[in-house]
């Protein structure tokens, strides 16, 4: 199954922005009240985007199979909200080689 390479990249952008735009401030928490139980309940809010899930999935044990293991971590990696310059500084490389990289999983995709 080959994939259109522009989806995958809006796919990884918008995924990135719709599971990690929230966070969670515990600065005013502390130990007492961690652990005390009442019948207060906080509002959760259910993600139910379920489609992007399978998708991600889906994506995900495609490119552990064909991909590299450097390139499996720059996907997940952006997946999670990194950017170019976050993850070559991590595997310490430019941002064009990982450009270069990313570009290279695509085009495996691509041919399927």
């Amino acid at each position: 199954m080959s994939y259109d390479r522009e989806a995958i990249k809006q796919f990884i952008s918008d995924y990135s922005k719709e599971n990690h735009d929230t966070t969670y401030n515990d600065e005013n928490t502390n130990i007492d009240d961690f652990f005390s139980l009442s019948d207060e309940v906080e509002p959760f809010a259910l993600n139910e985007n379920t489609g992007n899930q399978v998708f991600f999935n889906e994506l995900d044990q495609l490119i552990y199979a064909v991909g590299t293991r450097r390139e499996y971590y720059i996907f997940f990696l952006l997946c999670e909200g990194k950017s170019m310059n976050e993850i070559a500084k991590i595997f310490n490389l430019s941002r064009e080689r990982i450009r270069q990289l990313l570009n290279g999983l695509l085009d495996k995709l691509e041919e399927g």
